[in-house]
């Protein structure tokens, strides 16, 4: 049972939005007029005035949530949050759209619900189901989404909407909810890529170069904490990182660095260890490659007292990639060296599987990404992708020695861009078809 006070949607709002435009008022004085005068001094372009503001609010005002005193859903005023240097969601964004407006830049506060909020459309209007305040500014025409809680945003082209369904503008006039259209992912979260030469033979170690590009709020405390020690103990910390990684690899090397523009942080190891190798000398010796195959989706089903026709939720909006290169040694006498890996490029419940791979007789290559576009699937698609599930291929990707010699053409030549440690560590990662890039774009 439900209860609410708030006729509709737009008596939420407009009992909101006098708090926003009180807090936003600036004093004559204000020093916020002189941020906003120096930014625009330096820029005539509407977008780099908005990345610049943006920049200012999330770097220079530590986040501090304040509930007491009203203060859970009154926001402080800009000119105190600018004097302070600390606020909540509430306060950075009246001190964003403080700066935005004096330069001109139309934007207003936007209340979303931070863990989804599926299901707000269905219930009755209460400011309780939102727990997060952003900025939805206006450049070229086009809304452009602000968190003045995040940090680390740069470029307004990098910029996602919130991860809510629902959101509801505050201001007078005519206001509805309004539903905030999924956007897969554009970039994995996680890039692994190693590269192991174990052209020593079956019985060396082999040598190991391990990457890891990281993206998301967690890596502004990783940087924190690489950055506040010494080199020799940040190699100490990144040391026992990778023992726990790759436990079989003793790391020789460690570094770490962090990318500002792209928002990503950088891990490598290079090292000597054991390489996996199944069979002996007799019968051949087989490896899989690092996260080399799929495993199948769960069935999609519910009990049969539950509504059968409604939607099956994803993980959205996860993305992963991976990318293994592996030297084989020389094949022992009378074997060959063979290699399986089929293509894939399929969509299955809202998930997008994709894998490329090669081998050249000596190097097996193989780069794979899962990515999650959509974060429910309707009971139709649900049934589709349980009939799907017994044919779905969950091979992995592995070279392996035979006694008959195997015709290695179809794979010789790559089936796309393998890409290198620099690219996987860079803005547009080869981790995706160019259909799915297009998607993400």
């Amino acid at each position: 049972m439900q209860f609410s006070d708030y006729a509709d949607w737009a008596a939420v709002s407009h009992a909101f939005d006098p708090l926003y435009v009180r807090a936003g008022t600036l004093a004559a004085d204000s020093p916020i007029r002189a941020e906003a005068a120096r930014i625009a001094a330096t820029t005539t372009d509407p977008a780099r005035r908005v990345e610049a503001a943006l920049r200012l609010v999330q770097d220079q005002i530590r986040y501090v949530y304040v509930g007491l005193d009203g203060g859970n859903y009154r926001p402080a005023a800009a000119d105190e949050t600018w004097k302070r240097r600390f606020g909540d969601c509430k306060a950075k964004t009246v001190l964003l759209i403080a700066l935005l407006r004096e330069m001109g830049i139309a934007a207003e506060p936007v209340l979303v619900a931070s863990k989804g909020g599926d299901g707000i459309d269905q219930r009755l209007p209460t400011p309780g189901l939102f727990d997060h305040v952003v900025v939805r500014a206006t450049v070229a025409g086009k809304p452009i989404w602000l968190d003045g809680t995040r940090l680390g945003d740069r470029t307004l082209a990098t910029l996602d909407p919130p991860g809510s369904r629902w959101a509801l503008p505050l201001r007078t006039g005519s206001v509805a909810l309004e539903a905030i259209a999924p956007r897969p992912p554009r970039v994995p979260t996680r890039i692994d890529v190693v590269e192991i030469d174990a052209s020593a033979g079956f019985d060396k170690p082999g040598r190991y170069h391990v990457q890891q590009t990281l993206r998301g709020d967690e890596i502004f405390g990783m940087r924190a904490q690489l950055a506040g020690v010494a080199a020799s103990d940040a190699n100490k910390l990144l040391a026992t990182y990778w023992r726990q990684q790759m436990p079989d690899v003793e790391p020789s090397r460690t570094g770490w660095r962090f990318d500002d523009d792209n928002r990503l942080l950088v891990l490598d190891m290079e090292g000597e260890g054991k390489v996996d190798w199944d069979g002996d000398d007799k019968d051949g010796h087989t490896h899989y490659l690092f996260s080399g195959g799929f495993s199948p989706p769960n069935e999609r089903k519910r009990p049969r007292d539950q509504p059968q026709d409604a939607p099956f939720a994803n993980d959205y909006p996860a993305f992963t990639c991976s990318a293994t290169t592996v030297k084989v040694p020389p094949a022992g006498k009378g074997l060959h060296w063979s290699f399986s890996s089929r293509p894939m490029d399929r969509s299955l419940g809202g998930v997008a599987y994709w894998r490329i791979a090669s081998f050249d007789g000596q190097t097996a290559r193989m780069v794979r990404s899962y990515r999650v576009d959509v974060p429910e699937i309707s009971a139709a698609d649900a049934a589709a992708l349980n009939a799907a599930i017994p044919d779905f291929d969950n091979n992995k990707s592995y070279v392996w020695e035979t006694k008959r010699k195997p015709s290695l053409s179809g794979q010789l030549d790559a089936a796309g861009h393998f890409g290198s440690f620099a690219e996987f560590a860079g803005a547009t990662p080869p981790c995706q078809s160019e259909v799915g890039r297009d998607k993400t774009s």
